[in-house]
């Protein structure tokens, strides 16, 4: 054969012909293109980093609003509540309503009011910090409540201090030292008595702990004149605690500056303070043990403009990101995060060794199997001397095996492109049912909304954090996998589309393609029917011995936009507009009112009557300027199903409900409290009469 001799000058073999061709040909270029791909990897990875830490340093600072904000709130009820009866706050009976308040937000270390006159009263937390600063303290003290006396006391004027170990509660110590102390000299009193606005001013150190805090203070105004303030301190360490843990990267640090360079907060809330001259004050970024933040704002200073990578005097490769918060928060502060890029392609680094050491072994195994199957096909050559032109045509050209190869090819393609465009579909699409149509269309889906009338459907737990941290991983999901067939179930019998789970939370929606669906109404049976069915399940759940989760639920009827929303590579069938926003805040409102179910005023209108819901009054809800009327929905009367149907005592409740409420919006106070002790009355342990009593009668 001349493939193997011609005359006596030898030829190569077959088999190593194969393996020359295969190694040039296939593993030579799949180096190259591997060398490629890993570039092209850490470019990507690189471009994602900076979009990672950039979306990072923008939620950084909108939680630090958000926590900022909370206080703020907290202090503004009070100083309603102190407008509305300043004499209350020069009594005892004002602490009650600042623990209150001081209750609400784990970040605030003490709310006060404070008086033109000098009087001055405050509520705050006991915690490590403040123990070791003071030794009075009782052991078994949680709560610290102090007034200051009025200026008139004179040489007499004296700090009194109160310590309890639950509130309400009889006092477990108390002490009182003389004191001048004049709050009206402190920063944020002098700036919101100037402002006549909410005053925020610069950290401080907090005399009483050491440790960092941020005051802030709104005006009080009493017949038109300026009496005092109602301040309040943010402890700083939670910011800490935040920056803690939600780190970029494992290794990834990020801090809050000033423009002076001051640490507002730190993943360590030691490091945010340091001692000089005997005196503790917020630390500079170059009294960090960690020189990363230096060396970054250094960097910065150069003229680098972030986001911007550099190596550190330590060797490693940092990724940087800063942003300013924004010009409304009244701080020139900066979130900077400062990460290892090797936390993010250290990874791909080890993936690629291995998958190079896979290839060598595959390389091997692929020349090993290519030299055999080219000794098998030389071997068939000699057999078939006289048939060149034959083994020609073995290249996958004609031939029974041929025509096998590329009709299992073509099926497979053609089953692939099927099975692409189905699962393409599928994936763009939420919920299911919607899903269907579109796949039974043979038509990929596509961006597309319509506007129609809907009710939107909110649903949460009360305190769920506070709950899960307590139970266990399996007990924790059993009981959220009950709380969530329970709502879904009730959902799903009602028509509903579930948009999605937030968490604990969830969003559904009824917003039908034709006129004449009476979508709120049935909203608004699965909202009773899964109350319903939770206090049942509440109840098997206490009868356990397991913790209990209270569900609330908020609904709102308003023409939205429904559809695919998303881009043509990943779409989500949801419902936007302004009514989904009010919807979710009307469900966080019955944390005011410790109510269960509230329904907006369209809701109740849109049932015309068919809603047993007591009015509860107007709220104005964040985002939007006009108040609205809130119920609290208790049954319907357009039903035989016990579900549905109102309990004893619900249309009593609803008639004098309704009669406070009227006269609470006549403005009618003494009236309207009237009404509400009546109600009490006639149901003593109604929360939410209780709620919105205090809210005109505190104390």
């Amino acid at each position: 054969l001349r493939g193997v001799m011609v005359g006596s000058r030898r030829k190569l073999r077959l088999g190593w012909v194969l393996v020359l061709a295969f190694a040039t040909s296939s593993v030579l270029p799949v180096i190259g293109i591997l060398v490629y791909g890993y570039r092209r990897n850490q470019a990507a990875i690189a471009t994602n980093l900076d979009a990672q830490l950039a979306r990072d340093t923008a939620r950084h600072i909108h939680q630090i609003g958000e926590v900022v904000e909370g206080v703020a709130t907290a202090a503004s009820i009070v100083r309603e509540a102190v407008e509305a009866a300043p004499a209350l706050f020069h009594t005892a009976q004002g602490d009650g309503v600042i623990w209150r308040a001081v209750a609400t937000a784990p970040q605030i270390d003490a709310l006060y009011v404070s008086f033109e006159d000098g009087h001055h009263r405050v509520v705050s937390r006991i915690d490590a910090q403040r123990r070791a600063s003071d030794p009075q303290i009782p052991a078994a003290a949680v709560w610290h409540a102090s007034h200051i006396d009025a200026f008139a006391a004179g040489a007499a004027r004296a700090r009194h201090r109160r310590f309890y170990a639950a509130w309400p509660g009889p006092p477990v110590g108390a002490y009182a030292v003389p004191t001048t102390l004049d709050i009206r000299t402190l920063p944020h009193y002098v700036a919101a008595k100037a402002t006549d606005r909410l005053a925020i001013v610069d950290p401080v150190i907090n005399p009483d702990t050491g440790a960092s805090v941020m005051s802030l203070a709104w005006p009080v105004h009493v017949g038109g004149a300026f009496t005092g303030i109602v301040g309040a301190n943010l402890t700083l360490s939670a910011l800490s605690a935040y920056l803690r843990d939600n780190r970029s990267s494992p290794h990834s640090l990020t801090v809050v500056v000033d423009e002076t360079g001051r640490v507002i907060a730190h993943p360590d809330p030691a490091a945010t303070v340091r001692v000089s001259g005997g005196r503790t004050e917020l630390a500079h970024v170059g009294d960090l043990a960690d020189p990363r933040v230096a060396e970054a704002l250094a960097e910065r200073a150069r003229g680098r403009v972030p986001p911007f990578r550099f190596v550190s005097a330590a060797g490693a490769e940092l990724a940087i990101a800063v942003a300013p918060f924004p010009a409304a928060f009244g701080k020139r502060w900066e979130v900077l995060i400062v990460a290892p890029t090797d936390d993010f392609v250290g990874d791909l680094a080890a993936t690629n060794r291995a998958v190079f050491g896979l290839l060598a072994l595959a390389v091997v195994a692929g020349l090993v199997v290519v030299y055999l199957l080219a000794r098998s096909i030389a071997a068939h050559l000699v057999r078939l001397s006289g048939q060149f032109n034959a083994a020609r045509r073995l290249s996958f050209q004609g031939g029974s095996l041929d025509r096998s190869f590329i009709g299992e090819l073509a099926d497979l393609e053609g089953g692939f492109a099927l099975l692409q465009n189905a699962l393409s579909s599928f994936a763009k699409f939420v919920p299911v049912d919607v899903v269907t149509q579109f796949i039974a269309s043979g038509q990929p889906a596509a961006p597309g909304v319509s506007e129609r009338p809907a009710t939107i459907f909110f649903c949460d737990l009360e305190g769920f954090s506070g709950q899960a941290e307590r139970l266990t991983p399996e007990r924790l999901l059993a009981q959220l996998t009950q709380y969530f067939a329970t709502i879904t179930g009730a959902i799903a019998e009602e028509g509903g589309t579930i948009d999605k789970f937030i968490g604990d939370a969830v969003m559904a929606f009824w917003a039908p393609a034709a006129a004449g669906e009476d979508h709120a109404r049935r909203a608004c049976a699965a909202a009773i029917r899964a109350r319903r069915r939770m206090e049942a399940l509440e109840a098997r759940w206490r009868a356990e011995g397991h913790p209990v989760m209270h569900v609330r639920f908020g609904l709102h009827a308003s023409p939205v936009l429904v559809g695919n929303i998303g881009s043509p590579e990943r779409l989500s069938y949801t419902a936007i507009g302004d009514g989904v926003n009010v919807a979710s805040r009307i469900e966080g409102i019955n944390k005011a009112f410790d109510s269960s179910i509230c329904v907006s005023e369209a809701v109740v209108a849109a049932l015309g009557g068919r809603a047993i819901a007591r009015p509860l009054r107007t709220v104005q809800v964040k985002g939007r300027q006009q108040e609205l009327m809130v119920y609290e929905l208790l049954a319907l009367t357009d039903t035989t199903d016990p579900e549905l149907l109102p309990r004893p005592g619900d249309l009593e409740l609803v008639r004098l409900g309704t009669v406070a409420a009227d006269l609470r919006g006549q403005g009618d106070t003494a009236g309207a409290v009237a009404a509400y002790r009546a109600l009490l009355d006639a149901f003593p342990d109604d929360q939410v009469t209780q709620a919105l009593l205090a809210e005109l009668a505190p104390g």
